[in-house]
């Protein structure tokens, strides 16, 4: 007879349950989700920071072209006077 009722119990039991996350484990997934969050910021930050760097060197060769072509006719104004 008790096999009986445990067979009953296990057919009325459902196979699958769904599982409840806890508090810490859905707090973890957020931090995990703004972790790539920030991982990506911090990727997009380098690239910018590269970009800038490169316009940076770009702005002081120029500066030293213009400091260069200015040298340059002050030394012809000077020649013609």
């Amino acid at each position: 007879m008790q096999a009986n009722k445990r067979s009953d119990k296990l057919e009325n039991y459902p196979k699958e349950q769904p599982v409840k996350k806890s508090n810490a484990l859905q707090k973890k997934a957020k931090i995990d989700y703004d972790d790539d969050d920030t991982e990506m910021e911090i990727e997009e930050r380098k690239i910018a920071l590269e970009e800038r760097k490169m316009q940076f060197k770009q702005n002081e060769i120029d500066l030293k072209l213009k400091e260069l072509q200015i040298k340059k006719l002050e030394m012809e104004l000077n020649n013609n006077q």
